[in-house]
């Protein structure tokens, strides 16, 4: 997709990834330890999970792209791109907290095999604000250098958008 997609993925996506991960054990949910990088003390958790978002954000607007058109809604597409991260994480998080990869507070009650609610809430909240971000700038038609830059600066409002609709959606279904 050329050098603008690998900003706007592997840039714009590692940096929202880190402030995820590391905002999530910061603020006591989570910890991963055992790995092999981290970037402490800044950043209390490991290189790799963060940069793992980088993935997530890539493989599910691909996947969108492919299976929708650009006169499918932006919301739809926002819906899609959630449903198939939250697709990944319902797989991946079970089988990394059974082999200790990430270890949940304990005052938070297992939900499905062994991860917390609250952690599948989280995803997709954090999915919704880039996904809505990227496929609105789709619709539009910015340029891929457009994109990507705007995607950068946008990051501080996705954490905030994500936290938003984490305490909203939590406070709902919880």
């Amino acid at each position: 997709r050329g050098a603008w997609a690998v900003v706007l993925f592997f840039g714009a996506g590692a940096i929202y990834g880190m402030a995820l991960e590391n905002g999530g054990i910061r603020m006591g949910f989570f910890s991963e330890e055992g790995y092999r990088l981290y970037l402490r003390p800044l950043f209390p958790g490991p290189l790799v999970t963060g940069l793992g978002w980088c993935t997530v954000f890539y493989t599910v607007s691909f996947i969108v792209e492919r299976i929708t058109t650009a006169a499918t809604p932006v919301w739809l597409r926002t819906a899609l791109a959630a449903c198939l991260a939250l697709s990944i994480d319902l797989q991946v998080d079970p089988v990394a907290t059974r082999v200790g990869w990430w270890v949940w507070h304990p005052s938070l009650p297992p939900a499905h095999h062994v991860v917390p609610l609250v952690n599948y809430i989280s995803w997709v909240c954090a999915i919704t604000p880039f996904a809505w971000h990227y496929f609105a700038m789709s619709a539009a038609r910015y340029s891929d250098r457009k994109r990507a830059l705007r995607t950068l600066i946008a990051v501080p409002a996705y954490l905030v958008a994500g936290a938003i609709l984490v305490l909203g959606a939590t406070r709902v279904l919880c």
